[in-house]
């Protein structure tokens, strides 16, 4: 944390709580209390709520009362505190989480759009197709947020998939295996990275969603597998489409899905990595590039 300050960072903690006890106002406050009280005796500078639950449109306003009491708690102790909220990469009723985001929003900083695991029951796509990073965002937008309070989160990971069957132009297919939670995995950047390296391949660009993805048999079971990913190329225009969509910026899930080793090879990975998102910041890169 200290460090961090040192670097002109903030340092926010991440909090959860429970939606079976949303309604639970004397639950809400414990837990507001207990989340305050952590970040001033440990001096951080805020809290991304992680509330990820399913939720129904009638329970919607507990999760604002949550939102709003801890934003009020953290602001009586620290007037500079920075509050987020973590949210799937649409509004409305998406993932079966109904909130209310407009209201949500009003006690926020920011909102952190995850913009991924975006994968589809029957076939093998993108975790993170353009198309529907961009509808997602326009809908925050219908909702009456602004863009300078919504953040998008790119994922740097992949997935691994088993397919019952690869067509033509190499769609595959996971009917059949779509319920089964062993017949997908996901993997990090550095993983798949090595992968292409012992395969001696590289990943084919799909225009449709901006990704990649390549294809192999597994060795142990004979079966095809597709797997789906995100690289510098990919990510770039995912970027530069947040900047010139003038959001107030950018994320990932995860850093640690990168290699930070001595090898020079994997070192290079890493820092493209790093060099790419870093296009979100340089004031001088050309927007009409996306």
């Amino acid at each position: 944390m200290c460090f961090a300050h040192s670097k002109g960072v903030r340092y926010v903690m991440t909090g959860d709580y429970p939606a079976n006890k949303l309604s639970n106002a004397t639950a809400r406050s414990a837990w507001v209390k207990q989340q305050a009280d952590t970040a001033l005796s440990q001096h951080l500078d805020g809290i991304n709520i992680d509330f990820e639950a399913t939720l129904s449109e009638s329970d919607a306003p507990n999760l604002v009362a949550l939102v709003n009491e801890t934003a009020k708690a953290f602001r009586q102790a620290n007037p500079y505190a920075q509050i987020s909220f973590d949210t799937p990469f649409a509004a409305g009723c998406t993932w079966g989480r109904c909130y209310d985001y407009k209201n949500l929003s009003e006690s926020c900083d920011f909102f952190v759009i995850m913009d991924y695991d975006m994968s589809d029951p029957y076939m093998a796509i993108s975790n993170d197709p353009i198309q529907r990073i961009k509808i997602g965002v326009e809908s925050f937008q219908a909702d009456g947020i602004p863009a300078s309070k919504l953040i998008t989160a790119f994922p740097w990971y992949g997935y691994d998939y088993e397919c019952t069957h690869v067509y033509k132009d190499s769609i595959c297919s996971r009917v059949g295996q779509q319920y089964n939670a062993q017949s997908s995995r996901q993997l990090c950047y550095n993983i798949i990275t090595q992968m292409l390296k012992n395969l001696s391949i590289v990943g084919t660009l799909n225009s449709t969603f901006v990704s990649k993805f390549f294809d192999y048999t597994d060795k142990g079971t004979g079966k095809p597998h597709q797997v789906w990913y995100d690289d510098p190329e990919t990510l770039v225009v995912r970027y530069l489409y947040a900047k010139n969509a003038d959001l107030r910026g950018v994320s990932m899930w995860q850093a640690e899905c990168l290699d930070y080793g001595p090898d020079p090879e994997t070192k290079r990975l890493t820092k493209a990595m790093w060099d790419a998102i870093d296009k979100f910041m340089q004031p001088q890169y050309d927007k009409k590039e996306t």
